[in-house]
Parts: structure tokens; sequence; C-alpha cells
């Protein structure tokens, strides 16, 4: 009997599992509902992320290449480009022609200071307008005596010939290119600034200060030394003298100062540029254009580079030989050199006709030069 329950017990237990497992099956291999988003969407409609089969391909490298063309393209870069070729070209035309005009200031005019002459009529009034009289006085004698002085004494007595001083004074004439261009560029900002820095104009303004206190001491030594009323007074009022020589050289040093920069501009910007005058009778006198450059260098030729040509010095007539060929084409390999910038900077402007003309003009102007070592012979 026991048994008959036992098996009535187990098999309903059975039949419970058989249930249990049937209703589980028949939940896991049902339709489960798809997966929506918030917008009750489908989530299978929603694409992938990253970039779009139907994207744009995108070449940086191509992009970067319009960048450097845009900005190359830009008016301001043209605008320096011009401005720069332009500086460069003159300046190296205004460089050989300053070192011509130069050679011929210390070699070939009579060697005598004329400009402080022109001026007497400052010395007149020695007591406001002495100092600068005195100042202008010293450089003009300075440059046009004393150098001119002891340019023909080197030549005269040392190796060092004409065509070596040319070479050195086209150094020189870049320096005086610089100088001028600057003056001219500073002063052209002070112009236009709202407040005029005097400070800002170049020269040489401690050399002046120098002269100057050096003239008032030299006066008043002189006056010293020659008597009369003046140094009467000053003997006799030595205090109110002290005090109205200070008053007088205050009140005098900032315009006197401030007046020679221009003056010195004025000065050296002519004798670079149009020259001394030259001794009477002389050839330069009738001369114009290239036959002035032509005359120079006929002067170069008769004389010796280093070296008279003697039979018995082999060695210095083979250096002698040498020196007249390096100098036949060195002022034109320069001035080649010194265009090439030139070229360089025009091929970076964008504008066709204005780049293509700045390259003419260059490569003209090299023909030229070489044309002038033909025909000049130096």
């Amino acid at each position: 009997m026991q048994n008959n329950i036992d098996t009535v017990y187990m098999t309903s237990v059975w039949n419970k599992v058989e249930a249990k497992v049937e209703s589980f099956s028949s939940r896991k291999t049902s339709t489960v509902p798809p997966l929506v988003s918030l917008d009750n969407e489908p989530i299978d409609n929603i694409k992938d992320i990253g970039t779009p089969e139907d994207a744009p391909n995108i070449d940086i490298t191509k992009t970067e290449k319009q960048n450097i063309n845009s900005d190359t393209a830009d008016p301001a870069t043209d605008i320096n480009n011009i401005k720069n070729a332009a500086t460069t070209y003159f300046t190296v035309l205004l460089t050989m022609h300053i070192a011509y005009v130069w050679y011929f200031n210390l070699t070939q005019c009579t060697g005598e200071a004329t400009v402080y002459k022109k001026l007497d009529i400052l010395n007149v009034f020695s007591v406001v307008t002495g100092y600068f009289y005195n100042i202008i006085k010293f450089i003009d004698t300075g440059i046009m005596e004393k150098l001119s002085y002891y340019t023909k004494f080197i030549i005269d007595n040392t190796f060092i010939q004409d065509r070596t001083i040319f070479i050195l004074l086209i150094g020189v004439s870049s320096l005086i290119v610089k100088y001028l261009y600057g003056f001219i560029i500073a002063l052209y900002d002070q112009i236009t600034s709202k407040k005029f820095n005097m400070k800002k104009i170049p020269g040489p303004t401690s050399l002046f200060s120098l002269l100057y206190f050096g003239f008032v001491a030299y006066g008043l030594v002189n006056t010293f030394k020659e008597g009369g009323p003046v140094a009467n007074f000053i003997a006799l009022n030595p205090i109110i003298s002290f005090i109205g020589i200070i008053i007088l050289v205050a009140i005098l040093y900032v315009p006197t100062t401030v007046t020679l920069p221009f003056f010195l501009f004025g000065y050296i910007a002519y004798y670079s540029l149009f020259g001394a005058t030259p001794d009477p009778g002389s050839l330069y006198e009738k001369v114009s254009g290239l036959g002035f450059y032509e005359a120079l260098h006929s002067i170069m030729n008769i004389k010796h580079a280093m070296f008279e040509p003697l039979e018995d010095t082999p060695l210095k007539n083979a250096i002698e030989i040498a020196l007249r060929g390096i100098f036949k084409y060195l002022p034109y390999i320069v001035l080649i050199a010194g265009l090439i910038p030139v070229l360089i900077q025009s091929i970076g402007i964008s504008n066709a006709p204005v780049k293509y003309s700045f390259i003419s003009i260059t490569i003209a102007t090299m023909i030229g030069f070489v044309y002038m070592s033909n025909i000049f012979n130096i």
C-alpha cells in the first residue's frame, strides 16, 4: 500500500517538472519584440558611428598647399616683395655709382674744401653760429682735404694702388647707401608720426656733442690768448662771465646739435651723388654719363695694380698680371652677385607682369655690367 502511494507521489512530481520545462522551452523559442529607440524607431535603422561611405575624401596635403598658395598671393606679401626687390636693385646701382664718385673725389680733384667757405656769413655772427660754422669747417676739411691727402699719399708710397682703393670704396659706398636710406626712412617716419623725435634721426650725435664742447673750450682759450675787451671783462668778472657762458652754451647747444645731422646728410649725399669740383681744364669737365666711368677706368688702366712691371722681378710681374685679371671683373662680379637677390625676390611676386618686368630689368642690367667690363677693360 505504501509503495503505491510513493509511486503516485513521484509521478505527480515528475509531471509537474515536465510541465515547467515545457513552459520554459515555449517561452525561449517565442518571438522577442525588437528594441526601439527613444523615437520609437527600430535600433537597426540607426547608422553606425563613423565616416559615412558616401563622405568626400579630404586630401589634407592638398588643402595645405592651397593655404600656402593663398598666402603667397596675398597683396601685402606682393607689396613687400616688390619693395624689397626695388630697394635691393637701386642699392646695388647706387653703391657702384658712389664708389666711382668717391674715387674721383679723393684721387682726381683738387682736394680743396669749399663748402664751409660758402658759409662764411655764419662766422660773422660768431657768438650765435660760430660753433656750428666751426664744426662744418672741421667736417669739410677733414673729408675733402685730409682724406684726399692721405689717399694720394698711400697710393704714392705703398703697394696699395688705385684699383685697390676703388675696391675698398665699394665697401665704404655700401655703408654710405645704408646711411642715406636709413636717414630718409627715419625722417619720413618722424614726419608722419604724431610726435617728432629728433633722437630717432640717425647721426653721430655723440661726435657732434664732443665737437661742440671742444670748440667751446677752444674758443675760450683763444679769447684769453688774444686778449681784448672780452678777455678783460671775463678776468674782472669771473662769476658773472662763467654764468653767462654756461647760459649761452646751454641755449645754443640744442639748435646746433639738432641741425648738424641734416647738414651731414646733405653734405654726404651731395658729394656722393654729384662729386666734387674737378681740376680746372681736366677731361672730367667735358664728360658725362658712361663717359665719366670710362674716364676713371682709363686712369686705373694707366697705373699698375700693385707692382711696377720690371724685367728682373718675374714673381712681382706674375702677381701684377694676376691682379690685373682679377680687378678687371671683380667690381662687376660684386654687382652681379648683389643683383641675384633681386631675381629671388622677383620670383616671389605673384603678379605676372610685375614679376617678369623685374626679372627682365635685372637680367638686362647684369648683361650691361658684363658689357661695361669689356669696353672699359679695367
